[in-house]
Parts: C-alpha cells; sequence; structure tokens
C-alpha cells in the first residue's frame, strides 16, 4: 500500500487579535503581517498561502461610537475592508538582507473568520427576548434565542462597508453551569487541571472534594464572563496557595468547600448576571 503525504493537504491557518495590529502609518503591528506569518506556515508556497486561513479575535474592539471614534480604529477597519475585498500586497520575505525577497500576495482566495464577544450587544438582544407584557411568561436566560444582524455590527460601530463583506454570521450560545463544569474537569485548558499539575510538579499531592466543582462554577457562572471567568475564580484561589507550594512543608494541598469560600469572599469583585 502507499501513504501519502497528508501535511500537502493542509490548509495554511493563522490568528490572532486584532488589538495587536494598526494601519500603516500607526504605532502598532501591521495587518500584513499576517501574510507573511501565514506564507511562512505554507512552507514559501504563495498559492498554497492565497487559500489559507486566517481569525482575527476582538474584531469588536476596533468599533467606535460615530461620535467619538478613534482614527486609528477607522484606519484599521479601512486596511481591513481592503484585505477581505481581495487586495493586493507587497510583503517582503526572507530572514536576513541576503535573501530579501517580495512577492505579491493577492487575499482575494483567503477565508477570514473574525470573532468578537460582543457582549454588550448579546445583552441588548437577550433583554430584548426578556421583555414581556400581559399575559406573557418570561423565557429563562438559557432558552432565549436571538440572532445577530448586519445592523446590529454597524450599529455598535463598524463600518457598513466593512460589515457588507461578512456573508455568516454565527453566535454561540452563553455557557450553561454544566458546560463549565465540563471544562473544568475535562477540558485541556482547564484552570483547575493546570493547578493539580503546578502542584504535582514540586512533588505535592492534590486533594479536591467533589463538592467543590460545582461551588467553582457557579461562581463564574455569576460572572458572566464565559469560560474565562473559570480562570478569574482559579487565580484568586490560587493564589493564597503559593506561598505554601514554594515554601510550606505540608505535602498534600487540600481544596474544600470552605477555603473556596473563605478566598472567594476576600477578594472576589463579583459581577452578577444584569
Amino acid at each position: 500500500s502507499r501513504i501519502i503525504s497528508a501535511p500537502n493537504f493542509l490548509i495554511p491557518f493563522t490568528s490572532t487579535s486584532i488589538t495587536s495590529y494598526s494601519a500603516t502609518g500607526y504605532k502598532g503591528g501591521d495587518l500584513t503581517d499576517l501574510l507573511r506569518d501565514i506564507y511562512k506556515k505554507a512552507g514559501g508556497d504563495l498559492e498554497k498561502a492565497q487559500r489559507g486561513i486566517i481569525v482575527i479575535d476582538e474584531i469588536d474592539k476596533i468599533a467606535y461610537s460615530r461620535s467619538g471614534g478613534l482614527e486609528i480604529e477607522k484606519a484599521v477597519q479601512q486596511q481591513l475592508l481592503d484585505f477581505l475585498g481581495g487586495g493586493k500586497y507587497n510583503i517582503s520575505i526572507g530572514s536576513s538582507i541576503f535573501d530579501f525577497a517580495t512577492v505579491e500576495f493577492d487575499t482575494s482566495k483567503l477565508t477570514f473568520v473574525c470573532l468578537g464577544a460582543l457582549t454588550d450587544l448579546r445583552s441588548k438582544k437577550t433583554e430584548k427576548k426578556h421583555t414581556i407584557g400581559f399575559g406573557q411568561t418570561s423565557q429563562s436566560s438559557e432558552e432565549q434565542t436571538y440572532s445577530i444582524t448586519p445592523q446590529d455590527l454597524i450599529s455598535i460601530g463598524l463600518e457598513k462597508e466593512l460589515v457588507g463583506r461578512f456573508n455568516t454570521y454565527l453566535h454561540t450560545d452563553d455557557y450553561s453551569k454544566e458546560s463549565l463544569e465540563r471544562i473544568l474537569r475535562e477540558s485541556t485548558i482547564s484552570p483547575l487541571i493546570g493547578f493539580k499539575k503546578l502542584i504535582e510538579s514540586v512533588g505535592k499531592q492534590f486533594v479536591i472534594d467533589d463538592e467543590v466543582y460545582p461551588l467553582i462554577v457557579e461562581q463564574a457562572y455569576e460572572l458572566n464572563t464565559g469560560a474565562r471567568s473559570l480562570q478569574t475564580v482559579m487565580n484568586n484561589i490560587r493564589t493564597p496557595f503559593i506561598k505554601k507550594l514554594l515554601r510550606g512543608t505540608d505535602r498534600t494541598i487540600h481544596l474544600n468547600c470552605e477555603t473556596v469560600n473563605n478566598i472567594y469572599g476576600k477578594t472576589m469583585n463579583r459581577k452578577g448576571r444584569g
């Protein structure tokens, strides 16, 4: 039998936060850096690079109010518009002045995925669904459904022309307590699993009461900041243990409900669900 090399079929992919970039001429990274990055990940194959996928996070951070928008935000939106519209860019490649070269990169075949939290917009959309009249009953937050429209994005300060480049709109539902607990118990990005690995790396044992999981989840759910809220809660729980980990003589770190409640009461600034 013959084995076909899989990498030949892989699509080059890169991701970044839009907050790391600015339009050319402003302080900050240049969006064309993304083209150099995806060209490099394509192994110098320009045709392959031009068919790659670029994921741009925090797109809502370049939205601006019509009455007080920053010029830099407008400029970044304009260059992003050119990217999505199929602009051609000359990018420099090479690791030194001795192998320096320039290639023309056509972005018309790239697939762009733009992500944003849009927290305020989500709240407004669900509040409208929550409004009830005579004889009607209210939906719970987990039952509410809504959709994102182009006008919604324009209303928060994205240029109409830029919004017009997006042909598909998707949104995720709020995290349920069940999904947060699953992340906490099973995910490779679980801050609790990361804490356990840290403890074990210094030769100590980690013991956690099973009742602690729903307690951490409840605190994270109240913060209402998605999966990041688990990290916020765990950061506050972890901090008092650092000295014990580095200097303490205890061989076991025990996390129980009393400890979590005590830490939470002293350090957390709760942000309830509106």
